[in-house]
């Protein structure tokens, strides 16, 4: 008899019951009896210039002191991370292709400061030592990677910071929230993809699109990071460099990186890309007006290189409120990264795949016979038809396009972050405003479609989509995922309110409730789903902890006067601690001139905490307790140690 692989065998029967049971236990005994933050009130007066934060945490009847802590402020100087002679590097300084600064147009370095300002920030752990990678919001993107020391009570501070070099890809472009995947690499966006359907390559002085601030200004940023002429034959192919999702891996104890741009997932303006428990389904928000909500189901686990993309439609159940439907699925087509990447060297122009026709009127009949109306542009219909053998290109260089042409839903409105609530197989997706395509026959949307049909609320919501395990998409073949959305309903919603005559007049969303929701993050176990505002409509942007069981809405950060709240991320234990990242971006913005104050505008990098380690473990196929970050998980619950 071989007796180790009887107690193997006995080990990996005793651990199947625990499996089978480990639902039950954890209702039953482990699951922890709650997480509350101590609320802050309504700023006002004086505190409206402040950042304010929730200065305890109650966990499972303990209380702790947390805070929000500033790792680090954009144009501050700290060590050049891997130097030996005593170089600094600026913090939020963007860079070209080669190194260099880039020049703003007043002449002066460029700072990612008073564009958008710094963005998502992930704390990741490699071989014993902690970083922080911050990706930069602004018309040339960037990141930077800060080592950080960790005290013995868990408080960070940064030791040195390095630029991450992007060039192998083009450079990056408007860096938006991100997720950290389960195996310890950063997904990184890039939203407001130039809208190439809109190139005028007969436009004067660079003027290629309709928007001239934004979209001219970028590609101008563009050419800037390349080292290309902003003239009309560059510019036709250039914009299609932008748009992608981009992994981050950290190599090396002094903070080297690897960088890809995963060209599979589709180019359309990305919000977050979010990682399901299982490593290969890959949930893409779109942050536009008329956009889209994708699906990617990678072939393989970890490796997000090639894989199938699908776009949601939504299936009206009901117009009250926020609305339900149920969700089905339409397939873009299979792509590997490689194959795209080789397509963008033949430096593509939109009409090499497309047909086009504009028309004044949100009429569809106009459209010529043989093509289809769509509605991703803002201001006009699109009649478009789709070129011999341009399937695969249209589906990952004009995604959104692409799903609208083949009946996809683009009427979601400032679609924002995502996040996944394990516990009851839940996903979350914020919505900024209730509005444009989401109306019901908005002048914006396409009469003969008109998929979502909603009151309009500018105060934004977010949505609850349950998943499932089986689904079959618009081909009628199965969906190679355990975590496909099968519907689509309201979870909270803001509320307008009028404060005329009041002290909260510049506030028209109620002060106790979400406005304008951006960036979310759930925290599992605990039911506490963190809500980050991004609003005109609270004169200060907020931080919402949001327990999705009792409905009980907790105010917990409040920002200065006009800043962004951007980009909450929880890590349950890094080194014996947890943390929420957090940023906040350009405070003081409508405050421009004021001279008094406009040497503090510079954005902030910090993270509330440090809490105790909230990592809960359960018996290994070997027989020894796993960490939740060290294991897989099938739906909510565990499967088997990871390798």
């Amino acid at each position: 008899m071989n007796i180790g692989n009887t107690t193997k065998e006995l080990l990996s029967s005793i651990n199947f019951v625990l499996l089978l049971l480990f639902p039950l236990l954890i209702s039953a005994q482990t699951l922890p009896p709650g997480l509350n933050f101590s609320p802050i009130s309504t700023s006002v007066g004086s505190e409206k210039m402040l950042n304010r934060a929730s200065e305890l945490v109650t966990i499972d009847g303990h209380s702790y002191p947390i805070a929000y802590h500033v790792l680090v402020r954009t144009n501050q100087q700290l060590p050049r991370l891997g130097a030996t002679n005593g170089e600094t590097e600026t913090f939020g300084l963007l860079k070209t292709a080669t190194g260099l600064p880039i020049i703003n147009p007043q002449g002066q370095p460029w700072v990612c400061t008073s564009d958008s300002g710094p963005d998502h920030t992930s704390l990741i752990e490699h071989a014993g030592n902690l970083f922080a990678i911050t990706y930069m919001q602004c018309a040339v993107g960037g990141a930077y990677i800060t080592k950080l020391n960790q005290a013995a009570d868990g408080t960070l501070t940064p030791i040195a910071t390095r630029s991450i070099d992007f060039s192998s890809v083009y450079g990056t472009y408007y860096n938006s929230a991100g997720m950290k995947t389960p195996w310890n690499t950063l997904l990184g966006n890039e939203e407001y993809a130039p809208p190439m359907g809109e190139f005028d390559a007969h436009a004067q002085n660079g003027a290629w699109f309709q928007d001239a601030i934004k979209d001219n200004t970028r590609m101008m940023a563009i050419a800037t990071y390349n080292g290309l002429p902003n003239d009309a034959q560059h510019a036709a192919y250039f914009g299609y460099y932008y748009g992608w999702v981009q992994e981050i891996a950290i190599t090396s104890n002094q903070g080297a990186t690897q960088v890809a741009k995963h060209f599979a997932m589709g180019r359309f303006s990305h919000e977050v890309a979010y990682v399901m428990p299982d490593q290969r389904t890959v949930y893409l928000s779109d942050d536009g007006i008329n956009a889209g909500l994708f699906m990617f189901v990678a072939d393989k686990e970890q490796d997000l290189s090639s894989g199938t993309l699908y776009a949601a439609k939504w299936n009206q159940v009901s117009g009250t409120g926020l609305g339900v439907a149920t969700l089905s699925w339409i397939n873009l087509g299979h792509a590997t990264d490689s194959t795209i990447q080789q397509l963008l060297t033949t430096k593509p122009n939109f009409s090499d795949m497309w047909d086009k026709v504009d028309l004044n009127t949100n009429d569809a009949k106009g459209c010529p016979r043989g093509f289809v109306p769509t509605n991703i542009y803002l201001n006009h219909i699109t009649c478009v038809k789709l070129k011999p053998n341009m399937h695969l290109a249209a589906s990952r260089l004009e995604t959104r396009l692409y799903a609208s042409y083949l009946g996809a839903t683009t009427e979601f409105s400032k679609e924002e972050g995502i996040s996944y609530n394990p516990d009851a197989e839940v996903l979350y997706v914020a919505m900024t405003s209730i509005s444009y395509g989401m109306e019901d026959q908005h002048p914006s949307e396409l009469a003969s479609v008109n998929h979502v049909r909603l009151p309009v609320n500018r105060c934004g919501a977010i949505y609850a989509l349950e998943v499932d395990g089986y689904a079959m998409d618009n081909l009628g073949q199965k969906i190679a995922s355990e975590f496909v959305a099968l519907d689509m309903r309201g979870l909270i919603a803001g509320q307008p309110r009028d404060y005329t005559g009041t002290k909260f007049a510049p506030d028209t969303c109620d002060i106790d409730n979400i406005a304008g929701p951006d960036n979310i993050t759930y925290l599992p176990r605990y039911s506490s789903l963190l809500i980050a505002e991004d609003s005109s409509r609270h004169q200060n942007n907020l931080l919402w902890a949001l327990n999705v069981e009792s409905g009980n809405l907790e105010r917990i950060v409040s920002a200065p006067y006009g800043a962004e709240v951007t980009s909450p991320y929880w890590f349950p234990n890094l080194k014996g601690y947890a943390y929420i990242t957090l940023v906040i971006q350009h405070p003081y913005a409508e405050y421009s001139n004021n001279t008094k104050i406009v040497h503090n505008r510079e954005s902030y990098v910090g993270y509330i905490g440090p809490f105790p380690e909230l990592d809960y473990g359960i018996l290994g196929e070997d027989g020894v307790l796993a960490k939740s970050s060290e294991i897989k998980v099938n739906k909510g619950y565990v499967a088997t140690r990871a390798d």
